[in-house]
């Protein structure tokens, strides 16, 4: 973030400057040009309280100011920048979704992030992005109650780079649907557990293991949809207590691997599609 260092070293001048070109240790690039458009999510004349992020992996350079002035820009300073320092693990940012400030937390240094909170009046459907800021940090994990018993939330979409989902990421929704979608090989405990209008699950080839209760007392469920040929590894009532009445789908030539599998034995009605 630039704002406060301009501000403080050219006082109330910073509404003078503007953005004149970004220089790498080989290279200039002209001022607007599609590489310096690259780094910057936003691009502005006037960077006064402005927070100027940069995306561009593994970068190193010079940020350098300009005073514009009769259509002419001066250069006036320069910043050494050091990507590799930028997203450090633990460290939580935001990021506008549909009009509400998600939050994520960085879990693998530069490159990865879970969704860790959702603001608490979000409304509507709830499309988590693949990537935040400028395509830059992965989301691969919903965390621990990131979006638990939001009653706002009428949808979700969970996007194909995500890989755990964390225990009780979102229990207590109000979606009528849930699709898991390929890539996710872990669904934690209660994580969509107490879901009284959920009625269909579809679930990934690549799901390896559901815990404990991950979908406890959505007893409005009529059908389950697993593409996995293998049964993943599944926790003590998991879909308690529909296993009587829901249908669970699973591939052609798989019934009697269900039927045999520890948990998934327990649904009455096994159909191969």
């Amino acid at each position: 973030y630039l704002d406060e260092y301009i501000e403080s070293a050219y006082g109330n001048n910073s509404a003078n400057f503007c953005w004149a070109g970004l220089f790498t240790s080989t290279e200039a690039t002209a001022d607007g040009s599609d590489n310096a458009r690259a780094v910057f999510q936003t691009f502005k004349n006037s960077i006064t309280g402005m927070k100027v992020q940069l995306y561009q992996k593994g970068f190193r350079g010079q940020l350098v100011f300009g005073l514009k002035r009769d259509g002419e820009t001066k250069l006036i300073d320069k910043i050494v920048l050091d990507m590799d320092d930028l997203y450090n693990v633990g460290e939580t940012l935001t990021e506008e979704v549909n009009g509400y400030e998600l939050t994520f937390k960085v879990t693998k240094k530069n490159e990865e992030v879970e969704l860790s909170k959702i603001p608490w009046n979000f409304s509507g459907s709830l499309d988590i992005p693949e990537t935040v800021y400028g395509s830059m940090l992965t989301v691969t994990s919903l965390g621990k109650n990131c979006a638990q018993n939001y009653s706002g939330i009428t949808a979700v979409t969970i996007p194909g780079t995500v890989h755990t989902i964390e225990n009780s990421a979102m229990s207590g929704l109000y979606i009528t649907e849930i699709n898991i979608p390929e890539g996710v090989q872990t669904i934690g405990i209660w994580s969509f557990a107490l879901e009284k209008k959920l009625k269909k699950v579809c679930l990934p080839s690549t799901l390896t293991k559901i815990m404990a209760s991950a979908f406890y007392m959505c007893d409005a469920i009529t059908e389950i949809h697993i593409k996995a040929t293998t049964p993943p590894a599944m926790g003590r009532d998991v879909f308690a207590p529909c296993y009587n009445d829901a249908v669970l789908y699973v591939p052609k030539g798989c019934k009697d691997a269900y039927a045999g599998a520890e948990e998934w034995s327990r649904f009455k009605n096994i159909v191969e599609r």
